[in-house]
């Protein structure tokens, strides 16, 4: 029974154990070639200008993304994919996670999908998109009492 079991368990560790290699990998080819790119929290900030986007969103998604040990030191761009770039230094929290906290750091109420969707606001998948849909998000609060 005992060798079964670990028959079993042993390509499910090794599929962990590669996942994290290969995390691992990931990240410090990102880190190496963004070194002395001149990534920066003003240059991420600077980035949304354009937009119209007050400096508080565009600071406070940069904050809370960098906020982690782990991305302390890894540059964050605005076009990094949320769910691909930024995964491989994730922090444990999820994507529905994350929209919540900094709905809440923005003091403003999350708009339900088909809001967005009939709106015509795109799915975010860079930062540079969810710094758009948080000041549209920000923009479009309903009135009245809660």
């Amino acid at each position: 029974m005992l060798p079964a079991l670990a028959f079993a368990i042993g390509p499910i560790l090794a599929l962990f154990a590669y996942a994290a290699v290969r995390t691992s990998r990931r990240e410090r080819t990102l880190r190496r070639s963004r070194a002395g790119s001149g990534f920066s929290r003003r240059d991420f900030i600077d980035s949304s200008r354009g937009d119209d986007v007050p400096e508080l969103i565009a600071s406070t998604v940069y904050d809370y993304f960098s906020e982690d040990e782990r991305k302390q030191n890894f540059p964050i761009a605005p076009d990094d994919d949320i769910f691909g770039d930024l995964s491989c230094i994730g922090d444990g929290r999820d994507y529905d996670e994350a929209i919540e906290d900094l709905h809440k750091r923005l003091n403003c109420k999350i708009l339900p999908n088909y809001v967005m969707a009939k709106r015509g606001i795109p799915e975010v998948q860079t930062l540079r998109d969810l710094v758009l849909t948080l000041d549209w998000a920000r923009r479009n609060q309903p009135s009245g009492p809660s």
